[in-house]
């Protein structure tokens, strides 16, 4: 009698059944996932303020650099790095040919707009808006630039030579203080970040009339762009 029970109980067994999955459930979570994802962004976003470089520097006069007439019809705004061969190329060759043709008539105003690639170059953009202070800029960054392939190119003593051998007169007692405070460091920071949210990851860049040119163009390049607007 055991042995047949023990039959009728093997016969009410029954197999696991095979969990199935859920893929609408899956799907939906991951649905959920994406639309806190995207609203994280959004608020993210909203937290900063996202301008462009002509807002930027209209808002922050300290924070960009310029020559020409500021009611000029074209506003030309570069962005440069000083470890960056093609922007040596630009100031060497074709910024004298615009400042001559373009921004010395009224035409252009020419506005740099302080930039690094990464720590390393910093130091030297904080350098020229400490000679911007003394509204010696741009002979300054002719001067740095002519030393480009010195082996002490970027550092303090290639500083202080370029201030030293500008076409402009430099005071370099006040010159050296303002390189060593580093009190220009927030700003460089806060451009390179909003450059970044206009996707400028790379030098030399330019916005003519907020138009992107990019690269180490050549003056023919500019000069059609610049008649563009003018006519």
């Amino acid at each position: 009698m055991a042995k047949k029970a023990t039959k009728r109980n093997k016969k009410r067994q029954t197999k696991p059944q095979q969990r199935k999955t859920n893929w609408t459930l899956i799907g939906g979570v991951i649905g959920v996932g994406i639309l806190l994802l995207a609203a994280a962004l959004t608020l993210s976003l909203r937290g900063q303020d996202v301008i462009t470089l002509t807002q930027r520097c209209e808002q922050n006069p300290e924070a960009c650099i310029s020559k020409g007439d500021e009611n000029a019809p074209v506003q030309i705004i570069e962005i440069l790095d000083f470890g960056c061969p093609h922007c040596r190329t630009f100031h060497e060759e074709t910024d004298p040919l615009i400042e001559s043709t373009y921004v010395d008539t009224g035409d252009v105003q020419f506005i740099v707009f302080p930039y690094a690639l990464g720590p390393g170059t910093t130091p030297a953009t904080h350098a020229g808006m400490c000679a911007n202070e003394q509204d010696a800029y741009f002979s300054f960054a002719d001067a740095l630039f002519a030393q480009f392939d010195n082996d002490n190119y970027l550092t303090r003593d290639s500083f202080i030579t370029a201030a030293e051998t500008s076409e402009q007169e430099i005071n370099i007692d006040s010159f050296a203080q303002c390189i060593d405070s580093g009190r220009y460091n927030d700003i460089i920071d806060e451009n390179i970040r909003i450059a970044r949210t206009q996707r400028i990851n790379g030098t030399p860049n330019f916005l003519v009339n907020g138009t992107k040119l990019e690269g180490a163009q050549p003056f023919s390049a500019f000069q059609q762009r610049i008649e563009s607007f003018l006519n």
